[in-house]
């Protein structure tokens, strides 16, 4: 059995755009160059992707994604069935009932950039125009990134730092001087204690 691909189209606020981005990559596996991003009002995008379904598996659209619906592409327009049939109806002066759709078409060149919706059994048809957010990958890696640097990555690439800094062969100011070995105490954490109760990052030694 093949898996399922849904075209689906979700609402977003512009606020949280790449947040939204971030969950359909973590949560759902959808890659953020293979969204389309439309501009549909002033505070919403318009997000259109495929999300595939695995066999025997159950996906609640309004549960796992608020503000989503499937949605159908004919060239440049997105629209619903149950819009599309009522928008079938208008355009061809239909009245209500036992009707073949399937046998009346649609002249897309009327609706090129148009999301074509049902509301409470009303047609609502909004322009939509593509938008490209140039720095959307950026932030989702940026965003990626800092969740896998765990906590271990962390210490380790802090014990890198240190160990950059013990290795090198200069240093200003008296205080990171030893003038004689034997004022080093113990070494504890990286650090150096002398016997004066300094605590020094490296070792140094006048020549």
């Amino acid at each position: 059995m093949q898996h399922k691909i849904l075209l689906l189209a979700s609402f977003v606020d512009k606020n949280y755009i790449h947040k939204f981005l971030y969950t359909l990559k973590d949560k759902h596996g959808v890659d953020p160059e293979k969204i389309f991003v439309f501009d549909l009002s002033e505070d919403d995008f318009l997000l259109t992707y495929k999300l595939k379904i695995e066999p025997g598996e159950r996906f609640d659209i309004r549960k796992e994604l608020p503000k989503t619906i499937q949605i159908h592409k004919k060239q440049k327009s997105f629209f619903t069935i149950n819009a599309l049939n009522k928008l079938i109806e208008r355009d061809s002066g239909l009245e209500d009932g036992n009707i073949n759709h399937k046998q009346h078409k649609i002249d897309w060149g009327l609706y090129e950039n148009k999301l074509i919706l049902l509301k409470k059994d009303r047609l609502e048809i909004s322009d939509i125009k593509r938008v490209f957010l140039s720095n959307s990958w950026y932030v989702y890696r940026k965003i990626i990134m800092i969740r896998d640097n765990n906590k271990e990555n962390q210490e380790k690439d802090v014990s890198k730092k240190l160990d950059t800094v013990l290795g090198k062969n200069d240093c200003q100011g008296e205080d990171c001087i030893i003038q004689d070995p034997e004022e080093i105490v113990k070494r504890e954490n990286k650090k150096i204690i002398t016997n004066d109760g300094r605590q020094l990052l490296s070792e140094y030694r006048t020549r």
